[in-house]
């Protein structure tokens, strides 16, 4: 029996519908300053990439895309590297890569092929037999092997924001892969264990900035003119913004006041200009779309394609917690973008793509044969 599927439509357009959002306050956002056409342009210029890239990865072969993750990651790498060499540094970090008059995130990819690594790996560990009890642990210790190699990569940039999500999506992963659950809670423990000795225990000058942030975010306003700026002009911007908020543009804590007002903190923007009601559909949103993508992995007929849509699902929806609670205070800042909405071609690209991979599964169809389901 065949048993065709649509593309889940409600996913594209609630990822439509934030793609729209960000524009409009991106716009709103770098409005007053000089080279704010040029800003607007830049991130009109990475939804149409971003679209082409979602396109493309809905029309590619899944099959085809688990072949080539290892030379993905091979290159995800390698760019990492280069950053740490080359890279162009922006506020003290070294993030990107140029590209002539456009700046290229490495970690941003690197979150997408770590998700094809761990769906393809822990497909394999689920299809070995038992008896291969060697294979299952070879495939576990290379699976560590790698991820410990990207994530201290990243850290090195330094970008621990990008880490946490990173780590947040592999435990959920794990999970979800069958890996006993003794082994997950460890891993989750040494994964605490090492984030506390990397803000609390390393003595550096590009990440004694960490200690600060966490004593900001326990009293923000202790450390008003330091720290706690950033924290401090972000709850001032959604108190103003009250229920219904001051009105499109015309928000006073852009004016520079806020610092990354474009990027990190433009939650905080929509609160001061749609106010409570304007946070809450962004955050309903969200939270739609995390509902879309992991029924989507709910209804899948193989277990990659599960693991992959979850995965993906996974790593945008933690992204979106972790920027909204920085913004509104509850979280130490971290400096993570908002998917879909804040200022950054790469982010943008990427989360699109994802997009692209989430209907490319829903799309897949399913023959009912004597030996069971064979998803297409």
């Amino acid at each position: 029996m065949l048993n065709r599927r649509l593309p889940n439509l409600n996913l594209l357009l609630i990822t439509t519908f934030l793609v729209g959002i960000g524009l409009i306050m991106v716009n709103s956002v770098i409005q007053p300053r000089m080279e704010g056409k040029t800003f607007f342009l830049k991130q009109l210029f990475g939804v149409i990439l971003g679209y082409a890239g979602m396109y493309l990865a809905y029309k590619i072969d899944l099959y085809f895309l688990r072949r080539i993750t290892r030379y993905l990651l091979m290159f995800s790498v390698i760019l990492l590297i280069l950053v740490l060499i080359i890279g162009v540094e922006v506020k003290g970090s070294k993030r990107f890569l140029s590209l002539g008059p456009l700046l290229f995130q490495p970690s941003e990819f690197m979150k997408l092929t770590l998700v094809l690594f761990w769906a393809n790996l822990l497909y394999q560990y689920k299809i070995l037999k038992r008896k291969n009890e060697f294979g299952r642990i070879i495939l576990t210790i290379w699976m560590f092997i790698i991820s410990c190699i990207s994530f201290y990569l990243i850290e090195k940039e330094p970008d621990l924001g990008t880490v946490l999500v990173l780590g947040g999506s592999m435990v959920g992963m794990l999970f979800l892969g069958g890996i006993k659950k003794r082994y997950v809670v460890s891993v989750m423990l040494i994964g605490v264990l090492v984030v506390v000795a990397l803000v609390f225990l390393r003595a550096s000058p590009a990440t004694d900035y960490r200690k600060g942030r966490i004593a900001a975010w326990r009293n923000p306003w202790m450390y008003a003119s330091r720290e706690g700026y950033q924290t401090v002009e972000a709850i001032l911007a959604l108190g103003s913004g009250k229920i219904k908020g001051i009105g499109l543009d015309e928000s006073r804590q852009k004016l520079f006041y806020l610092p990354e007002a474009h990027t990190d903190m433009i939650f905080a923007i929509i609160g001061e200009e749609f106010g409570f009601l304007g946070c809450l559909i962004v955050l309903s949103s969200f939270i739609y779309f995390t509902y879309c993508g992991f029924s989507i992995a709910s209804k899948c007929y193989d277990f990659y394609s599960m693991l992959l849509a979850a995965g993906l699902t996974g790593i945008i929806s933690l992204q979106a917690l972790l920027n909204i609670g920085v913004a509104i205070g509850a979280l130490p800042v971290t400096g993570v973008t908002l998917p879909f909405i804040s200022y950054g071609n790469t982010s943008l690209v990427v989360s699109l793509t994802n997009v692209g991979i989430l209907l490319n599964i829903s799309r897949r169809f399913a023959i009912s044969t004597e030996e069971g389901v064979l998803e297409i």
